[in-house]
This record gives structure tokens, C-alpha cells and sequence, in this order.
């Protein structure tokens, strides 16, 4: 059944036909749509529910402020395709009719997009983060709105390596393209820098219940620190794991595993365990969550129960609709290729102390990378506390 977004709808995540569209296709009267793929029930749910319940309701919010410069509202659609490269495919091939840009989720469906994406002069803003999707001259209607995956890593290499000595990092990731995608960008860093870190990797498979068998491995690797790539759930696994075997090794989250849900299934074994994310933890109460916060609990909610996944749906359909609003104001057609452009010329989206300033650009190897840079934060008691400033790699 298809649902028409609405103040009254935010309660209620939908699974709504997606819709698409040519970029040189008018927008319709009255409304603008824009269509998004979600991970609701599948592998990434954990986390990718919240994310899309940010997406909503920011769409929600615009409208109930009035909408666009011109009054027109968003028509904002989303579909779960459970994580599920081959459904996500053909949701945005069975559903091209409409949208004039798309909210995504995974990596592995991202990438397989992005030569329709291409084609389909169609601006895409997923939550993969993976660094293939940040060159404009490769993927020009990808943009990644956060620190990419390949320099979250860099930031906990170089996190690491402020300890002086020899250091061995297990690197533990999703068995997919996500999960992959960080190595390249950081064995090439400490090749580059020089640093003195090994580095191996552990594929985690999917509905794996306990990782002792590599756990085992990376203590015969010597292993001192540990890399995670993958979601709350098998992250709160493994550092169960750690501690139950009781292994020296420091765990370091990438932004997917630093959240608030990781750190209520972990329980103590969480506590003393890095993060770099590049999104703020909602306990941390800073400026640009007010806004948030009190939309939800006028719809019977709070961002404690959300989470920072909320707040990066939100700020992701924030950006978006900003550039959007952009070509309307300059009075362009609501276009594929006039939001592309907007979104490379806007100045710096600024989030209330949520994330680092964020910024594309037209041109250079992560010109449409919008982030530069992440806080890295340490879980003490239950709660996320702030270790630095913004770092760049």
C-alpha cells in the first residue's frame, strides 16, 4: 500500500512504491518526489531503521514548515529492500517514473547503481560511505554526505599510532562490499605514512553467533588492536567475545558500529571501546539536535530511543532538500542535472555541532565526499564521551 508522508505518518515507517525518474524530467505540480531504498527488516536493520525513520521525518518536518521556496511539498517514498542487492536492483529499475533524486542505504547496492544512476542523471545520497562513490569523474550523481570508510580508517590508524611501539591491528568487517570497503584506502596509508602497523583482515559472515576461532587468529597475529567494520549487532558480538577470552586487544568502531545500539547490546563489554563517527552521539545534547529532538517528541518520541542513526537520516534528506530548495529559488527547472550542480555549489551545510561542516565539490578524487574529517569518542559507562576534536587523516 503506497502512503503519502505526512506529520500524522511519522510513527509509522512505510513501505511505500519507490519512484524514479529521468534527470531532465519536470517535477510534478505541486510536489516534488523523491524516493529512497531502506534496509528495515533485513541484515543492517539494526541501524538502518532508525536512519530511515530520520529521513521520514525530516521530510515531515519541511513540509509541515511549508515546504519549498515555491510551496511545493516533498512526495517522499521509501521501500525496504531488506538489504538485498538483486530486490534493491529492480525496485529502482520497476519504479523509474517520478523522483528527481534518491535517498540509498548499502554499498554493494550503491555501487550496483551507479552507472543507472549515471544514466539516469539521477543525484543519489546513500549511506554508504565507501570512497569509490566520492570521484565525480567516476560516479558524478553519487554523493557521499559523511567521512568515507577509507578515511574513518586513516583516523583510527592514526589514532593508533599516537601510542609509540609496534602495533598489529585485526582488521574485522561485513562480509560484503561495505565491510571491504576501507582496505584498500588504509593498508595504502600506513604504506604512505609509514607507520609501524600490520594489518590483517577477518571477513565476520553473517548470523555468526560467537568469532572465537578469529579472535584466536588475531591473537597468534599479535594482535593489540581491533578495526570493526560492520553494524551494532555481530560488533557487540565480537567485543563480548574479547572479554569473555579475555585478550589485550583495543577495539575501535567505524562509524556504523559506533552507535548507541551497539553499546546497549555490548553492555560492559563496550566500556573502554573507540569510535570514530562522524556523527554526533545524541547524548552529547549540541545545538543541532534541538530541532530534531523536539519533533519527535511531538510525535511521541525521543532521540535517546532513536539514536545518532536517526540524525544521520535526517541531516543526509536535510541536504538534500536544501539543494533542491536551491534550484528553486534560482528559478531552474527541478532537474537531475540542476540539483547535481546545486549540491556542488552550496556552500558549507552546516549542522549545529552534529558533524564536520559539510561540503562537496565539482572536481578531485573525493570532490564529492562532503565530510572531511570525524570526531573519535570512547564509551565510559555506558555513554559516548568525546576524545577529540575533528581529526582528518
Amino acid at each position: 500500500m503506497r502512503i503519502r508522508l505526512t506529520a500524522a505518518a511519522l510513527g509509522a515507517l512505510v513501505v511505500v512504491a519507490l519512484v524514479g525518474a529521468t534527470g531532465g524530467q519536470a517535477r510534478s505540480q505541486a510536489t516534488i518526489k523523491i524516493g529512497a531504498l531502506c534496509d528495515l527488516t533485513g541484515p543492517t536493520s539494526d541501524i538502518g531503521a532508525s536512519y530511515c525513520r530520520g529521513e521520514q521525518a525530516y521530510m515531515a518536518y519541511f513540509n509541515r514548515r511549508g515546504g519549498f521556496a515555491n510551496k511545493d511539498k516533498v512526495d517522499f517514498t521509501a521501500q525496504d529492500y531488506a538489504y538485498n542487492v538483486a530486490r534493491g536492483l529492480q525496485l529502482y529499475a520497476s519504479q523509474s517514473d517520478g523522483a528527481v533524486a534518491f535517498l540509498g542505504w548499502g554499498t554493494a547496492d550503491t555501487t550496483a547503481l551507479a552507472s543507472r544512476i549515471t544514466n539516469d542523471k539521477l543525484p543519489f545520497l546513500s549511506a554508504s560511505y565507501a570512497e569509490q562513490l566520492t570521484d565525480p569523474k567516476d560516479t558524478p550523481y553519487n554523493f557521499v554526505v559523511a567521512t568515507n570508510y577509507s578515511a574513518q580508517a586513516q583516523i583510527a590508524l592514526k589514532q593508533i599510532a599516537k601510542t609509540p611501539g609496534k602495533h598489529e591491528v585485526a582488521f574485522f568487517h561485513n562480509n560484503s562490499a561495505f565491510g571491504t570497503a576501507p582496505i584498500a584506502g588504509a593498508t595504502e596509508y600506513i604504506r604512505q605514512k609509514r607507520l609501524n602497523i600490520g594489518w590483517k583482515s577477518y571477513p565476520m559472515i553473517t548470523g555468526t553467533t560467537g568469532f572465537d576461532a578469529q579472535l584466536l587468529q588475531a591473537k597468534q597475529q599479535g594482535a593489540d588492536y581491533v578495526i570493526v567494520q560492520n553494524v551494532p549487532t555481530p560488533a557487540s558480538i565480537l567485543a563480548k567475545d574479547i572479554k569473555r577470552l579475555g585478550l589485550d586487544m583495543k577495539m575501535i568502531c567505524l562509524n556504523y558500529c559506533a552507535s548507541e545500539v551497539f553499546v546497549k547490546l555490548a553492555g560492559p563489554a563496550a566500556n573502554g571501546v573507540l569510535g570514530v563517527q562522524p556523527f554526533a552521539p545524541v547524548s552529547l545534547r549540541l545545538k543541532g539536535m534541538t530541532v530534531p529532538e523536539t519533533w519527535l517528541k511531538s510525535n511521541g518520541s525521543n532521540l535517546a530511543k532513536e539514536g545518532l542513526g536517526f540524525l544521520q537520516g535526517w541531516y543526509t534528506a536535510a541536504v538534500l532538500v536544501e539543494a533542491i530548495n536551491n534550484v528553486i529559488k534560482a528559478k531552474d527547472q527541478v532537474s537531475g542535472p540542476n540539483i547535481k550542480a546545486a549540491l556542488e555549489r552550496m556552500p558549507a551545510f552546516l549542522t549545529g555541532g552534529v558533524t564536520y561542516p559539510i561540503k562537496f565539490g565539482a572536481s578531485g578524487s573525493v570532490g564529492h565526499d562532503g565530510m572531511k574529517g570525524s570526531r573519535v569518542y570512547t564509551i565510559r559507562n555506558g555513554r559516548f564521551t568525546k576524545t577529540t576534536g575533528y581529526v582528518v587523516p
